[in-house]
């Protein structure tokens, strides 16, 4: 293992257990208001003198800031890279936007201040595509629609028994059925599953090796897009793990899906920011080098 891929490793590891030690357990936010239904519909982001840090909520302890008087303008439809070694604050600024962390200063993404959209809203409407995979208990459908309600149930959990309204339902899961079989065999994963409803299988029991089980986070959010919508889309390093042509599958297929979204990426290899608009590079949680490269796309 090189120098430069342990660093890495421990980051990561040093991350997840500051984020299993620290981060609120179903907070929410108290004053949330209701959001239009196709709420981010442009994805502009507006980020404006953000300090952030790490609380623990069992010692109501403040940490020391992550993010330091962070501001940032991504127009919508834009696509901008983040760099910086390990601890320069990348991934904390992914979390801050997803609710995991307390902030000072403010973020607007379409015009409404994240601090009055919920938690819930706030990691079910925002894409997101993370290196740490991030596996359900259920069957493979689950893991790919993890935000749908359940199938014929209404919303009081009673079972419809009006004919039309689960008729509509079949529809609706038959057409959901198509796109995640039609996104799974794109990256190369249903011709895998051995099983005479591939889609109804337990994903535990779907042998995945490291590699399919991250291209099955990015399929998740894939078909988040293809599915429900949405503009805006943050992706920590998605592809690190992922060999050659399988990496290419997945650039190709984010540029398909995502076409005209407004996208974050955090990078930790040059590639991964070859086609953004915008490099911001961070060190100890601050901005310290932005460059427009609009002209060079």
């Amino acid at each position: 293992m090189t120098w430069t891929a342990l660093e890495t490793a421990l980051g990561s590891l040093s991350r997840l257990r500051m984020f299993l030690d620290d981060t609120p357990v179903g907070s929410t936010t108290d004053d949330a208001r209701p959001l239009p239904d196709n709420w981010p519909c442009r994805g502009e982001v507006q980020i404006s003198n953000v300090t952030a840090r790490y609380v623990c909520d069992t010692e109501k302890q403040r940490r020391s800031p992550v993010l330091r008087d962070v501001t940032l303008s991504v127009e919508a439809g834009k696509k901008v890279g983040i760099t910086g070694r390990t601890g320069s604050g990348k991934s904390s600024l992914l979390m801050t936007l997803l609710g995991f962390l307390e902030y000072e200063g403010s973020i607007f993404v379409d015009g409404i201040d994240l601090r009055t959209v919920s938690r819930e809203d706030l990691r079910s409407r925002i894409i997101t595509i993370s290196q740490d995979q991030v596996e359900l208990d259920g069957t493979i459908r689950d893991n790919l629609l993890p935000f749908d309600k359940t199938w014929g149930v209404d919303d009081d959990g009673a079972t419809s028994e009006d004919a039309s309204d689960q008729a509509g339902e079949e529809h609706r899961r038959s057409v959901h059925d198509g796109v995640l079989q039609d996104t799974l065999i794109q990256l190369g994963i249903w011709q895998s599953l051995d099983h005479e409803n591939p889609l109804d299988m337990l994903l535990s029991a779907a042998g995945f090796s490291h590699g399919e089980t991250q291209l099955m986070c990015i399929a998740r959010a894939v078909i988040r897009r293809r599915v429900h919508g949405g503009s805006l889309v943050l992706v920590d390093e998605a592809t690190g793990g992922l060999d050659g042509w399988r990496d290419q599958a997945v650039r190709e297929m984010m540029r398909e899906y995502f076409h005209g979204c407004t996208i974050i990426i955090v990078a930790h290899r040059a590639e991964s920011i070859a086609d953004t608009q915008m490099h911001v590079r961070m060190t100890d949680g601050r901005i310290v080098e932005r460059k427009n490269l609009s002209s060079m796309i």
